[in-house]
C-alpha cells in the first residue's frame, strides 16, 4: 500500500524537512477529501502508478505530509482509510503537536483503531534546541505532552515510534536525547526508536551547510552512544551504509529507502559481501560528496 501525502501544509518549519517550498507553499486543492478518496479508489482498482512511494508494499498504508492532522477533514479521511483497509496497519507520520489536545488524540485513536502505528520525531532533549530545529517556539512542550498522552491512551496493539534525525546541529545531541528518552519513557519495550541520518532534499538541501555531518562522523556519534543504544531493544539506524558502522551495530541498520533513492558505487560496493543487506548511499549524498567514506566489507 502507498505512502499518501495527506496535506501539504505544516505547523512546523523544520530546518531539515525533505519537502521544498514549492510543496508546502503550493495550493492544497488536490488534497481535499473528495480527491483523496478518488485517488485511493483508483489505486485499489489497480492503478499502482498513481502513488509515488510504497505502491507495491502490501503491509501497510502510510499517511504523511506536510502535517496530516491539519487536514480540515482529517478524521473523515482517517475513517475512510480504516473502512477500506480494515486489516492493514495504518502508519501516521506526524509531528504530534495536535495530539497535545487530548480530545483530538482520543478521537484519532477511536477511529484508527488497530493495527496502527503513530510515529513522532523528537529533535532534542533541550526545549530551545528542539524548537530551533522545528522552527516553532513551544513545539517541544507540545510534542512531549503529545507523547505522554499517546503512551497513556493508546490501546494494546497500537505501536508508537519516536524518530531522531541526525545532522550537524547541536553537540552530543544524540546522546542527550537518548538519555532523555530513558528518563522520561523508561519502558523501552513500549516503543521503537529510529535514528536517521538526514536526507539532503527540500529544505534540508537549502540548509545543508548548516546541517552537514558526514556519514562517518555521524556513525562516530552512533558509536559514542552505543551504551545508551543497547538499552533500547527496538532501536534502528536508517540511511547508514553498513561499512561506516561498527560491526556490532550493523544489525540495527535497516533499508528504508526505495531502490530509486539509493546507489551502490561499483568501486566500493561491487565486491562487498554485505551489499544485499545494505542501504548503500543516498543518491543525493553520493552526488554531493561521493563514495570515499565507504569501504568494501570482505567477510
Amino acid at each position: 500500500m502507498p505512502a499518501v501525502s495527506v496535506w501539504n501544509k505544516c505547523n512546523n518549519r523544520c530546518i531539515m524537512c525533505t519537502n521544498g517550498k514549492e510543496y508546502s507553499e503550493g495550493p492544497s486543492d488536490q488534497y481535499v477529501l473528495r480527491k483523496q478518496i478518488e485517488k485511493m479508489e483508483r489505486y485499489l482498482k489497480g492503478n499502482r502508478g498513481i502513488f509515488y512511494k510504497g505502491a507495491e508494499d502490501p503491509r501497510y498504508i502510510t499517511l504523511t505530509g506536510g502535517e496530516p492532522t491539519l487536514h480540515p477533514d482529517f478524521m473523515k479521511l482517517l475513517r475512510y482509510y480504516r473502512k477500506r483497509c480494515p486489516d492493514l496497519e495504518i502508519t501516521l507520520l506526524t509531528n504530534g503537536r495536535t495530539f497535545a489536545d487530548e480530545t483530538f488524540l482520543k478521537q484519532y485513536l477511536s477511529i484508527i483503531r488497530t493495527p496502527a502505528r503513530t510515529i513522532i520525531p523528537l529533535h532534542s532533549s533541550d526545549p530551545d534546541e528542539h524548537d530551533y530545529i522545528a522552527g516553532v517556539k513551544g513545539a517541544f512542550n507540545q510534542t512531549i505532552k503529545a507523547l505522554k498522552s499517546l503512551f497513556r491512551f493508546a490501546p494494546p496493539g497500537h505501536s508508537i515510534g519516536i524518530r531522531y534525525i541526525q545532522h550537524g546541529t547541536g553537540k552530543l545531541r544524540m546522546e542527550r536525547t537518548l538519555k532523555f528518552l530513558l528518563e522520561n519513557f523508561p519502558n523501552t519495550f513500549a516503543y521503537t526508536v529510529a535514528i536517521i541520518h538526514f536526507e539532503i532534499e527540500g529544505s534540508s538541501l537549502e540548509n545543508e551547510k548548516k546541517l552537514h555531518i558526514s556519514l562517518k562522523d555521524s556513525a562516530k556519534e552512533v558509536l559514542a552512544a552505543k551504551p545508551l543504544i543497547e538499552k533500547f531493544p527496538c532501536l534502528y539506524l536508517y540511511h547508514y551504509p553498513l561499512c561506516v558502522l561498527e560491526p556490532s551495530l550493523r544489525c540495527r541498520a535497516k533499508i528504508t529507502l526505495p531502490e530509486e533513492e539509493r546507489v551502490y558505487p561499483e568501486e566500493k560496493c561491487g565486491q562487498c559481501c554485505r551489499r544485499q543487506d545494505c542501504v548503500g548511499l543516498m543518491i543525493d549524498y553520493n552526488r554531493l560528496f561521493g563514495s570515499s567514506e565507504l569501504e568494501t566489507i570482505k567477510q
